[in-house]
């Protein structure tokens, strides 16, 4: 949502006092954020809770919390976020029937049997069950966060917003 339409202003800056080179700069991430974060670094910011993410509300921190998921380190860093990103994000490049002969390529240790042999657009489609690791318990949580297929996995805004943030924190001074 844009920061004109959210309520309230930030919390006081609790945060040590800004230098003139803070001032310079003009970059924020305001509208994925909660307002009384917003003068949070990026390094400050892996550390919070995911319910620190705009849109991540009482509701359903707690089903980010029942995944492990607690920080937006944790969320920007899970594994199976990360798998599912990394297909679908490959899948854009896949040409349909062009595999060569002797081809040794696979991600057999990402995924259960059964889809072993599937495109990477079918592994797409599919549920996140396909995904090795992913039993009914996970899959059952994800589905209550409406993400129900690898693509809607790899896709859901806050899992991207939170990798994000934790890989811009590596450059923060």
């Amino acid at each position: 949502m844009p920061a004109a339409k959210r309520a309230g202003s930030p919390a006081k800056d609790s945060s040590p006092k800004k230098t003139k080179k803070d001032a310079e700069h003009s970059m924020n991430v305001n509208a994925c954020v909660d307002k009384k974060i917003e003068v949070a670094s990026l390094k400050e910011l892996v550390k919070k809770s995911v319910g620190a993410l705009e849109g991540v509300g009482p509701k359903t921190e707690p089903l980010y919390h029942d995944l492990g998921i607690k920080t937006i380190q944790d969320m920007g860093t899970w594994k199976y976020y990360r798998m599912a990103h990394a297909i679908a994000l490959l899948a854009e490049t896949e040409e349909k029937g062009e595999r060569h002969d002797g081809a040794r390529m696979n991600i057999d240790e990402a995924l259960d049997k059964k889809f072993e042999t599937k495109t990477l657009k079918e592994v797409c489609k599919a549920p996140t069950a396909c995904l090795q690791g992913i039993g009914p318990k996970t899959k059952e949580q994800l589905e209550a966060l409406h993400i129900n297929t690898v693509a809607q996995l790899a896709n859901n805004k806050y899992f991207a917003r939170a990798a994000a943030i934790v890989e811009l924190a590596q450059y923060e001074a």
